[in-house]
């Protein structure tokens, strides 16, 4: 079985529940807690979380194209969640 490969932080809790569900379903795994590294080898791994980012984001876009009609919404990150909402409320109006 192919292993998988996570990228967590040491203090988060999400982080140490994905350890424990993997762990509990004798899921095989192996972890980098991101902040326990420090020079080239921590932007080495955040570097691979940016580039596993895109390529998730790039098959989720794939994806959603086979669905007709589907609209893409593009939210700027200063945007708060109720003003992307209301953008939404308004394109599904038209």
């Amino acid at each position: 079985m192919k292993r998988v490969k996570i990228y967590t932080l040491s203090t988060c809790s999400h982080c140490k529940a994905a350890k424990k569900f993997l762990t509990e379903n004798d899921i095989p795994f192996e972890y980098t807690d991101v902040d326990m590294l420090s020079g080239q080898e921590r932007a080495d791994a955040i570097e691979e979380v940016k580039k596993n980012t895109r390529r998730l984001a790039k098959g989720q876009r794939t994806w959603f194209k086979t669905f007709k009609g589907v609209r893409w919404i593009d939210v700027g990150p200063e945007e708060t969640a109720e003003s992307v909402i209301e953008r939404a409320k308004r394109e599904l109006d038209r």
